[in-house]
């Protein structure tokens, strides 16, 4: 079972970041995906992306990329994002190219 409320903030979130990061560019999309033993979702946009070096400090607290400086931001989002899917036994992965945008994986398993 999924606690509807916590995996809503954690979708939204990153949602809000796709548009946020990708202001004047192409808009970002969700896919759904149902597998036999879990569910995908995932958030494709086409923003300034996260520079390499960014990425293993990604889901830390307070973390913000280096080139986010002028987009405002707590740097708790994707900690967050983190959290949630863990409680659900899930997992959270991103593939990013700098200026070229950004995908976000939430995997989450079921009987």
């Amino acid at each position: 079972s999924i606690d509807q409320k916590l995996m809503r903030h954690a979708i939204v979130n990153l949602v809000n970041n796709a548009f946020k990061y990708s202001s004047g560019k192409k808009s970002p999309e969700v896919v759904l995906t149902k597998t036999d033993n879990s569910i995908i979702f995932e958030v494709v946009d086409y923003g300034i992306g996260i520079p390499k070096h960014d990425h293993r400090k990604l889901f830390s607290a307070f973390f913000r990329s280096s080139n986010v400086a002028t987009i405002p931001g707590s740097g708790l989002g994707l900690m967050v994002v983190d959290y949630v899917v863990k409680k659900h036994n899930g997992t959270v992965s991103f593939t990013s190219s700098e200026n070229q945008g950004s995908i976000f994986k939430i995997t989450i398993p079921f009987n």
